[in-house]
C-alpha cells in the first residue's frame, strides 16, 4: 500500500453538473495533518484539467499534473493545512451519466470501488485514511440529488433553473464510500431508527418499491442487534439506477443499486433481491464503519458482508432456505488455488486476493462452526465494538476473536486465510462388537490439524468431536447396535474436498437429520450414484413435502432429474411455489428421453410466473429443440421491455438458431433494449455467427458501437465479443478504444490489444509453427476469461 505522508481528516467538494455534456466542473478542499516533515501533497487524479490550487486560501505555484497524480508543494509546518484544487472533466469512470434514447431518464451516479474516485475528483484514493465529507452540487432543478449522510442545504443554483443540493457526513469513511446520484427521481422517506429513503425514477410505481425495498428495515434492525451495535448513522438510503455496473455498492448511508433488481412483477422470487439488500446494509458495518488498511485485506469486508446477509437469511426464512448457501461456500470456496490476504507480495510478482466473497464466508462459516455460534457471536461483536470507526488487517480480526473466546486459531488463519493449500479428506466407519469406528484420512500435501464434528444417526443423534492431527485420525465411540447414518463434519465446518463412504440406505437416513446441511449432502450423494429404488422413493417424497424448506426439495428435485427419474418431477409442476416449479422444469431438462417431459416443458410456458416460463423455455431447448426457436421467434418480436423474455428468447436463438436468425439478434443490439437483453443478442449473434459462419460486417458494426457507451461493461463484452468475429475493419476501432481506456480502465486496454492479436491470427491462413497456435489460443482464452468476469460483473460484484 502507499505511503501516507499526511492525515486527512476531511473533505469537502463543490460541484457543478453538466449531463447533457457529461462533463463536471469543481471545487476540491481538503484538511489534513503532516505526518513526518512532509514538503509535498500527492493526490490522485486521473485525466483532470486543473485550473488552480490553493493552500491555506494562498495560490500554489509549482504544482505538478502527470496524468495520474497531482503533486503540490507544501512549506512544512505541524498544524492542519487546507488544500484546495479547482478542476473540470469528462470522466471515463467513477462517474457514469445515464438517458434518453436508451434510458428511460436522466441521471448521473458515481461508483468509486475500488479507486475509481480519482476520474471524478482529485484525492487520497486509497482505503487506508478515513475523513469526513461534505459534498455540494449543483444541478438542473428538475433533478435531485442525493450523497453521503444527511442533506443540510437546498437552494437556487448560481446559474438560473438549477438547485443547490449539499450534504454532510459528519463520520470519517474511507475515499471510495464517497459518492453522489442525480436523476429525475423521487425520494420516498420513512422516520424511524434510523430513517429510510429510498430513491427511484419517478416511473416507478409505489407498489414495486414497496415489494422490492420491504426488507429493509428488518434487515438493519436484525444487524444491529447481532452485532450489538446499532446502524452507525441517522438515515440509510437505497438508491436504484440505471445500468449499475455491479449489483450494488455500500457507500456510507448511501447504497447505490442497480434497478433490474427492483420487482415490478409480484410472482418474482425476491430471494436475490434480499441478498443483495442485505449484503449491501451488512457492508455498512464491514467497510464502513470498520475499514481495511489496504486491499490485500478484502475478504474482511466482502466475506463479512456475504456471511452475514445468509445470516439474515437464515433468521427470516430458517436454517433450511440458508444452508445451501453456506454449501455453496464450502464447495467452491477452494477452487481457486491462490491465498485470500496474502501476506508475501512484491511488486515484481503482486499476488491477487482470491474468492473473497465465497472463501472469506466459509471462513466466518467455519469459525462459528469450531467455536459454537453463542461463543463466535460474542467474539464479532466484540470485534464491532473494538474497531468500529477504525481500520483493521487480518490480524486484528484473528486477535479480536482468540482475545474473546480464549481460542488459538492460527491453524484456521494459516491455513484458508494466508494460504491455499487445501486438504483432500477421506472419510468412513463401521460397527463391530458395540462400538463405532470413524476414521478420517488426509490426502495430498494440504493436510490440516482441525477440529471435526460427527453426527451419529440415533434416536435423537448424537454429536462426537475427532481432532485432524496427522493424515490419519480415529474416533471410537461405544455404540449398541449399528448407526442410522453417521455424518462426518455434518455442518461442514472444514474447507475441503470431501469424499465420505457409507452405504446407500445410511445416505437415506441422513435425510432425515436434523441439520440442514447433512441433508443436503445427503442428497448429493445419493444423485452421484448412490441411488436405490429406496432413496428415488426417498428423494420423491423430499421433493414433494410441502412441509420441507423450499430450498431442501429444490435440491432434491435436482436429484431426481439427474437421475432420470420424472414421476416425482411431474408432480411438483403443479406446486404453489414458483421457485419450486422452476426447479422442477430446470430438472426435466436433465431427464433422458420420455414423452412426458416435452408435454410437461410446453405446459409450463403458460405459466403464471415470468421466471418459471422462461426456464421452461430453456428445457424445452433440450427436449424439443424445432418447438423451442419457434417459441423463442415469436417471444424476440419487438423491442425488449422491463420484464420482457427477451433476453431468454434471444440466449435460445443464439445457441440453436440458424443463419435467417442473425438479423433478429442483430438488431437487439441497440441501445434502446434492455441491457439484458442488448448483451443476451450480442452473445447469441456472436455464437450464431461462428456456428453457421455468417457475414458479420452488420454485427461488428452494433458491437464497434458499443464500444463508445461510457457503460465499461458495454465496451468489454464487445472486446471480446469482436476478438471472436472481428475482422480488420473493426481493429481501428479496438486501438481507439485502448487507447481511450489506458489510464481510466487498463484491464480493458489490454484485452482491446488482445482482441486485436485474435483478429490478425484469424487473418492468417494457417498458423505457421507451434508457437504462432500456442499464442493464439492463449489469446482466445484470454477473451474467453474476459467475457466470463463480464457475466459475473453483471451479476454480482
Amino acid at each position: 500500500m502507499p505511503d501516507r505522508t499526511w492525515d486527512f481528516t476531511a473533505l469537502e467538494l463543490e460541484l457543478t453538473i453538466d449531463l447533457d455534456e457529461q462533463a463536471i466542473e469543481g471545487r476540491a478542499t481538503h484538511w489534513m495533518r503532516p505526518l513526518g516533515a512532509a514538503t509535498e501533497v500527492t493526490l490522485h487524479a486521473v485525466d483532470l484539467e486543473i485550473l488552480g490550487v490553493k493552500v491555506d486560501g494562498a495560490a500554489v505555484e509549482g504544482w505538478r499534473s502527470t496524468g495520474d497524480r497531482l503533486v503540490i508543494p507544501v512549506s512544512i509546518r505541524p498544524d492542519e493545512r487546507a488544500v484546495e484544487v479547482r478542476y473540470r472533466a469528462h470522466p471515463k469512470a467513477g462517474m457514469y451519466f445515464r438517458g434518453p434514447p436508451g434510458d428511460a431518464v436522466r441521471e448521473v451516479w458515481t461508483q468509486g470501488e475500488d479507486e475509481e474516485n480519482r476520474h471524478w475528483y482529485p484525492g487520497w484514493d486509497y482505503p487506508n485514511d478515513r475523513f469526513t465529507v461534505r459534498v455540494a452540487a449543483t444541478v438542473p432543478e428538475d433533478l435531485t440529488v442525493v450523497a453521503n449522510g444527511v442533506l443540510v442545504g437546498k437552494a437556487p443554483g448560481a446559474k438560473p433553473g438549477t438547485t443547490r443540493w449539499e450534504y454532510w457526513l459528519d463520520t470519517p469513511v474511507v475515499n471510495y464510500l464517497v459518492a453522489l446520484a442525480a436523476g429525475d427521481y423521487r425520494v420516498v422517506s420513512t422516520e424511524g431508527t434510523p430513517d429510510l429513503e429510498q430513491v427511484v425514477a419517478r416511473w416507478v410505481d409505489d407498489d414495486t418499491l414497496a415489494r422490492t425495498t420491504a426488507q429493509t428495515g428488518g434487515i438493519l434492525d436484525f444487524l444491529g442487534r447481532l452485532l450489538g451495535t446499532p446502524y452507525p448513522w441517522s438515515v440509510y438510503r437505497q438508491v436504484f439506477v440505471q445500468r449499475f455496473l455491479y449489483g450494488g455498492m455500500e457507500n456510507a448511508t448511501t447504497t447505490i443499486l442497480a434497478d433490474g433488481y427492483l420487482l415490478d412483477d409480484p410472482t418474482l422470487d425476491r430471494h436475490g433481491v434480499d441478498s443483495v439488500l442485505a449484503h449491501e446494509a451488512a457492508h455498512q458495518w464491514f467497510g464502513d464503519l470498520i475499514g481495511i488498511y489496504g486491499w490485500r485485506e478484502l475478504w474482511l469486508n466482502e466475506g463479512f458482508a456475504t456471511y452475514y446477509s445468509n445470516r439474515w437469511h437464515e433468521d427470516h426464512e430458517g436454517a433450511g432456505q440458508a444452508a445451501p448457501e453456506v454449501l455453496g461456500w464450502m464447495t467452491n470456496g477452494h477452487r481457486e488455488s491462490a491465498p485470500m490476504a496474502p501476506r508475501g507480495w512484491s511488486k515484481v510478482a503482486e499476488r491477487r486476493n482470491a474468492q473473497v466473497y465465497q472463501r472469506g464466508a466459509a471462513v466466518l462459516h467455519a469459525l462459528e462452526v469450531a467455536l459454537g455460534r453463542p461463543a463466535f457471536d460474542a467474539a464479532m461483536k466484540a470485534y464491532v465494538a473494538d474497531n468500529a470507526g477504525g481500520l483493521v488487517e487480518t490480524d486484528d480480526f484473528r486477535r479480536a476473536v482468540e482475545d474473546a473466546t480464549g481460542a488459538h486459531l492460527g491453524w484456521l488463519f494459516d491455513r484458508w486465510v494466508h494460504s491455499a493449500d487445501f486438504a483432500e479428506i477421506d472419510a468412513e466407519w463401521a460397527w463391530s462388537d458395540g462400538a463405532l469406528r470413524v476414521t478420517v484420512n488426509q490426502r495430498d500435501g494440504g493436510a490440516v490439524a482441525a477440529p471435526v464434528w460427527v453426527e451419529i444417526g440415533g434416536v435423537p443423534p448424537r454429536r462426537a468431536r475427532l481432532w485432524l492431527t496427522s493424515a490419519e485420525a480415529s474416533l471410537v465411540v461405544p455404540l449398541d447396535s449399528a448407526p442410522a447414518y453417521v455424518a462426518v463434519d455434518p455442518d461442514r465446518g472444514i474447507l475441503a474436498t470431501w469424499k465420505v463412504e457409507q452405504p446407500p440406505a445410511a445416505w437415506v437416513a441422513q435425510l432425515g437429520s436434523p441439520t440442514p446441511l447433512a441433508r443436503l449432502t445427503a442428497i448429493e450423494a445419493l444423485k452421484g450414484g448412490k441411488a436405490t429404488p429406496e432413496a428415488v422413493k426417498a428423494l420423491d417424497a423430499l421433493a414433494n413435502s410441502g412441509g420441507e424448506p423450499p430450498a431442501i426439495r429444490i435440491a432434491a428435485l435436482g436429484a431426481l432429474g439427474e437421475l432420470g427419474e420424472v414421476e416425482g418431477l411431474l408432480a411438483t409442476l403443479g406446486d404453489p411455489d414458483p421457485r419450486v416449479r422452476g426447479a422442477a422444469v430446470d430438472a426435466l431438462g436433465q431427464v433422458p428421453s420420455n414423452p412426458d417431459r416435452a408435454q410437461a416443458a410446453r405446459a409450463a410456458l403458460r405459466d403464471e410466473s415470468r421466471e418459471v416460463r422462461e426456464r421452461a423455455l430453456r428445457t424445452l431447448e433440450k427436449l424439443d429443440p424445432a418447438l423451442a426457436l419457434a417459441e423463442a421467434r415469436r417471444q424476440a418480436g419487438g423491442r425488449s421491455t422491463r420484464g420482457s423474455p427477451h433476453a431468454t428468447a434471444l440466449g435460445v436463438l443464439g445457441r440453436i438458431g440458424v443463419a435467417r436468425d442473425l438479423d433478429a439478434l442483430v438488431a437487439h443490439i441497440d441501445a434502446r433494449e434492455t441491457r439484458d437483453a442488448r448483451y443476451a443478442a450480442a452473445r447469441g449473434a456472436a455464437d450464431l455467427a461462428e456456428r453457421e459462419e455468417a457475414e458479420t460486417k452488420e454485427l461488428s458494426r452494433r458491437l464497434t458501437a458499443m464500444l463508445d457507451d461510457p457503460d465499461r461493461l458495454d465496451g468489454g463484452l464487445a472486446v471480446a465479443l469482436l476478438g471472436r468475429v472481428g475482422s480488420d475493419l473493426d481493429v481501428a476501432a479496438l486501438r481507439g478504444f485502448a487507447a481511450h481506456q489506458s489510464l481510466a480502465r487498463p484491464d480493458l486496454a489490454g484485452a482491446a490489444h488482445e482482441a486485436i492479436a485474435a483478429i490478425a491470427g484469424r487473418a492468417k491462413v494457417e498458423p505457421k509453427t507451434a508457437e504462432d497456435l500456442a499464442e493464439l489460443e492463449r489469446i482466445r482464452a484470454s477473451l474467453a476469461d474476459l467475457e466470463e468476469r463480464i457475466k459475473e460483473l453483471e451479476t454480482w460484484r
